[in-house]
């Protein structure tokens, strides 16, 4: 049986929900659930969209996990009412009416940081996909040592089909997780 053990973890109690303006609630969360086991969940409804203030509290909240040495492994899950993983970036961060040059750059840096620090991690992580897991849902789960994806799950880069460029390391990763070949049908 789970018992919450309570540790402050830069300055916030274990539990804690990393918040970004004060106009905006938690859309990550972070829980123990024993065995040195965290759970990171993301709750943005409806989709999960991955706008700034979304990657800018999943790296806070991945920070905290790392932070604690009780925390061996974080396994990362969608709490959406529906069969959704997360629908990938924000489209209005990346379009220009909807945002200005600071801020898509912001996106960018935090987005590459909290990724490098999922992939470097001393952590076991894993991504429980139950759903749609796009674009940058996509580059989340891949920069994780483990995936698992539910039968009504999909994965994959769909930037090339919406005429975005996708990153190049994103596609590294996908090759170097599902092989060249596979990869090639995928982002085509």
């Amino acid at each position: 049986r789970f018992t919450e053990r309570r540790a402050e973890v830069s300055g916030q109690p274990f539990g804690w929900q990393a918040k970004g303006p004060a106009t905006m609630a938690a859309a990550v969360s972070l829980e123990k659930v024993g065995d040195g086991v965290a759970v990171i969940s993301l709750a943005k409804e409806p989709v999960n969209s991955m706008n700034l203030d979304f990657w800018q509290q999943l790296l806070a909240t991945f920070e905290a996990a790392e932070a604690d040495a009780e925390v061996q492994g974080v396994v990362f899950q969608s709490k959406l009412k529906r069969n959704v993983f997360t629908a990938g970036l924000d489209i209005k961060e990346l379009h220009a009416p909807s945002t200005n040059e600071e801020r898509l750059k912001e996106m960018w840096r935090t987005l590459t940081k909290t990724l490098t620090k999922i992939y470097g991690s001393r952590l076991a992580t894993a991504a429980a996909i139950n759903g749609a897991c796009p674009a940058g849902g996509c580059g989340l789960a891949l920069c994780c040592d483990y995936r698992v994806i539910t039968r009504q799950g999909s994965m994959g880069l769909n930037e090339v089909a919406l005429g975005l460029p996708v990153p190049k390391y994103w596609t590294e990763l996908m090759v170097a997780t599902i092989g060249q070949r596979a990869s090639e049908t995928v982002l085509l």
